[in-house]
């Protein structure tokens, strides 16, 4: 059996409830598209920047006497630098933003104080640049997967406090009862 062969049955719900949840699924999209898309933007510049790091991370393990001189070029600040971009540049801001999608979507209702999600963008970029900037002038506390100084560290949190309590406000505000688990592991 092909694909043409394939029996087509009739829908279970009528065209117009097909429609009216389509056009909900619509407005949700529409709803998170700012927050969303600063999010993928952000992540994506920081896997570039990350990147770069890491072809020079491994041009440093070549020739590790290039830019010696240079104390924040050195391997030993350039590798934590890559590292923590990577994490907290690019894979939580990917991940977040994926996550505000799915909880519009499982929450079944349009984005709700989404400047408190632009702010929290803002706040987890400039405290990533921080950190960042801060391993690179030495200021790294040496612990791997926590080199963020301190004060990169507290804006690192009044971001995460910004989206988780975006998160609940979802979902108080969801629609239609149970929203199964989904939306719960999320918050």
């Amino acid at each position: 059996m092909n694909a043409t062969e394939i029996p087509l049955k009739e829908p279970a719900i009528s065209a117009v409830a097909g429609d009216t949840e389509q056009l909900e699924r619509a407005y949700i999209d529409a709803s998170t598209r700012v927050p969303v898309l600063m999010f993928y933007t952000s992540a994506m510049a920081w896997l570039i920047l990350g990147t770069l790091l890491a072809g020079f991370v491994s041009f440093k393990l070549h020739s590790p006497d290039l830019l010696s001189d240079i104390s924040f070029l050195t391997w030993g600040r350039v590798r934590p630098a890559h590292m923590n971009v990577m994490v907290y540049g690019w894979a939580s801001m990917a991940g977040m933003g994926t996550a505000i999608w799915l909880m519009a979507r499982l929450c079944r209702t349009v984005l709700r104080y989404p400047l408190l999600l632009v702010a929290g963008a803002c706040f987890w970029n400039l405290g990533v640049l921080l950190g960042v900037g801060g391993i690179l002038l030495g200021d790294s506390t040496g612990y791997q997967w926590l080199e963020f100084p301190g004060y990169a560290a507290i804006i690192l949190f009044v971001a995460y406090t910004l989206v988780a309590s975006w998160a609940v406000l979802m979902f108080r505000y969801r629609r239609g009862g149970r929203s199964g688990g989904g939306g719960r592991l999320l918050t």
